[in-house]
């Protein structure tokens, strides 16, 4: 499924390199930068007009983690919290990645 009406990322770089929202409205740093809450958009549906979750982005992530996946963007997540270590088969248990959708 594709995303019907915005960029895949929660953000995403401008013409200037800042970082500005796409998929998230904003977001709010925590725990001295070790800690983020994104806040996404209400108005991004998959194609067939199903609203995009966290939980979608949850599972998106833990899956590009995945070392069966053999990801080439997974690098790129691995300043999260027990990323590397999942992705390198170090640690099994994808709850161990430092990203969670609320309940």
């Amino acid at each position: 499924m594709r995303y019907a009406n915005s960029s895949p990322g929660l953000a995403e770089v401008n013409v200037e390199t800042d970082v500005v929202p796409a998929v998230a409205r904003s977001w709010q740093v925590l725990d001295e930068g070790r800690r983020y809450i994104f806040h996404l958009r209400n108005d991004v549906n998959w194609t067939d007009g199903t609203p995009v979750t966290a939980r979608d982005f949850e599972w998106a992530w833990k899956r590009n983690l995945a070392p069966s996946l053999h990801s080439s963007t997974a690098q790129f997540l691995f300043d999260v919290s027990g990323a590397m270590d999942y992705h390198q088969g170090k640690n099994h248990d994808p709850d161990s990645v430092g990203v969670r959708a609320p309940g």
